[in-house]
């Protein structure tokens, strides 16, 4: 358990863990929205998810950082009741970064009264939807990145220019990937040993399964506006089959979901991920629904 451990727990990031964030230099079309609460981190089911307000001048957003897997990337969101929609394509940018991300998803949405900006992230500038894959990076190099965050920027997505002054994102981060790793603990997963497996984990029918899958949600839930997938995440145990199943980002009545779970934990088989000692291990697949 991290320094921030009890803290977490009890659902809340504490003040000894993180600081009210200093304030950014956004431009003078921008208005610069500071932290009206702490980060509070979401222990929920199958996921864990950093939140935290902002305000000025009767403006307010709502910053949602949200992971269901372990790995480098994560969902983030901004929402607002007092920001309205724009027609342009936004743009968002983590400062002091002066271009723009590229995420490989990124949409804005009108939920009743409330107007919201998503969109994927790695903190890595500018890999996701470029030509570069993610090869990862070391964890000196990540801390340096997280520290070096004054702003999250989003021009174009709202009404009006918006920074919100998230101030530096390793400590926040850091109690994100202790969650993680404490959900994922819970299943029987060991993150730590999967950071130098002398095996991963391999699918032996996932082709079959990725299209069995994909005929069980029927055609009328396939048709978005998104491009962004739903994912079965399966938890596979030392002996290749999976012992736990939940369906991510899936906008379909929960017997689809229960149906697509019943399928991979009956059918799929893994040759099981090995430690470094080359003890089988469990692990963790994600299997992408096409929509």
């Amino acid at each position: 358990m991290g320094r921030c451990g009890a803290a977490i727990q009890a659902g809340a990031l504490s003040a000894a863990c993180l600081v009210p964030a200093p304030s950014s230099a956004a431009g003078e079309d921008t208005l610069l929205l500071e932290p009206t609460s702490r980060w509070e981190i979401d222990y929920a089911a199958e996921s864990c998810a950093l939140r935290r307000t902002f305000a000025r001048d009767g403006v307010t957003a709502d910053l949602e950082i949200l992971q269901q897997a372990p790995g480098p990337y994560f969902r983030v969101t901004v929402t607002s009741a007092t920001l309205g929609p724009s027609r342009a394509e936004a743009k968002v940018r983590f400062e002091p970064d002066s271009r723009p991300q590229v995420p490989a998803y990124l949409v804005a949405e009108q939920l009743g009264e409330r107007h919201s900006v998503e969109f994927t992230d790695s903190l890595q500038q500018n890999v996701l939807g470029s030509s570069r894959p993610f090869v990862g990076w070391r964890e000196s190099t990540r801390d340096q990145r997280e520290k070096s965050i004054t702003a999250l920027s989003i021009e174009e997505g709202f009404d009006r220019n918006v920074a919100l002054a998230t101030g530096e994102m390793h400590e926040p981060m850091e109690a994100l990937r202790v969650c993680m790793s404490d959900l994922y603990g819970s299943w029987g997963v060991d993150l730590e040993a999967h950071e130098n497996l002398a095996e991963p984990l391999r699918a032996q029918n996932g082709a079959q399964i990725a299209r069995q899958v994909r005929h069980l949600v029927p055609d009328v839930y396939l048709r978005t506006d998104t491009d962004l997938p739903a994912v079965a995440r399966a938890v596979v145990g030392s002996d290749g089959r999976v012992k736990r199943c939940h369906v991510d980002l899936a906008d379909w009545p929960e017997q689809v979901s229960a149906g697509i779970c019943d399928l991979v934990t009956r059918e799929a088989r893994f040759l099981p991920a090995r430690d470094r000692n080359g003890r089988p291990i469990a692990s963790y697949q994600a299997i992408l629904i096409e929509r």
